[in-house]
Order: structure tokens, then C-alpha cells, then sequence
């Protein structure tokens, strides 16, 4: 097994995220249900998953999914974008993967921009 994605409801319930990952060892991926980028930066200040997985159709497209890349490779999190199976989600999701994903933290960090 890879990861158990979204394993509690609520979804912003960050501090029962980090209590299982710490329980159970079982890596934890979250994020499809979070609309911020101050929620994101809740769950990993929280060290509540293993695995972020910001929806681009649900945070608000491409200019706020780039800002979740920095932010998780600060807390040495992998950034795995959620998407729906077809449509413009899933061409964002691939298009920001692809140009932020495996570029080290400091090329990420300057790439976004408040």
C-alpha cells in the first residue's frame, strides 16, 4: 500500500490525520477536500500527511495549486494533485506536475511569487 487518502471526516481535521499517520504508521495522503492555502499550511504544520493532494478545480485552478508545491517542499512533502478523471482538472494538475514536480525546493520557491 502506497498511502490511505482521505481517511477521516472531516476533511480539516488535521489533528486526527497526525494522530493516525503517528498510530498506525500507515503513510497518509489528504488535500482533496482543502480550499486554502492556509488550510494547507494547517495540515502540514500539523504533520497530519505524507502525501499532499490539492484539487485544482476545487482550490481555485493553476495560479493557487503552484502556490501548495513550495509550501509542501518546505515540509519535505510530495505534492500528488488530485484530480477528477477527465476535463480541465486533470490537464492542470498534470501541466503543474510536470513543471513543478521535481524541480528542488529552492527553483519551486521562486517560481511563485505573493
Amino acid at each position: 500500500m502506497k498511502w490511505l487518502e482521505e481517511p477521516l471526516w472531516p476533511p480539516e481535521n488535521f489533528d486526527g490525520l497526525a494522530e493516525l499517520r503517528r498510530m498506525s504508521g500507515i503513510p497518509i495522503a489528504a488535500g482533496e477536500n482543502v480550499y486554502t492555502l492556509m488550510d494547507f499550511e494547517r495540515m502540514l504544520a500539523a504533520k497530519a500527511v505524507d502525501f499532499v493532494q490539492p484539487s485544482p478545480a476545487k482550490m481555485g485552478g493553476v495560479t493557487e495549486l503552484i502556490k501548495v508545491f513550495p509550501l509542501a517542499s518546505v515540509h519535505n512533502i510530495p505534492v500528488m494533485p488530485h484530480s477528477f478523471y477527465d476535463g480541465p482538472g486533470l490537464l492542470a494538475a498534470i501541466h503543474a506536475t510536470a513543471a513543478l514536480g521535481n524541480r528542488r525546493r529552492h527553483d519551486r520557491v521562486a517560481l511563485v511569487r505573493p
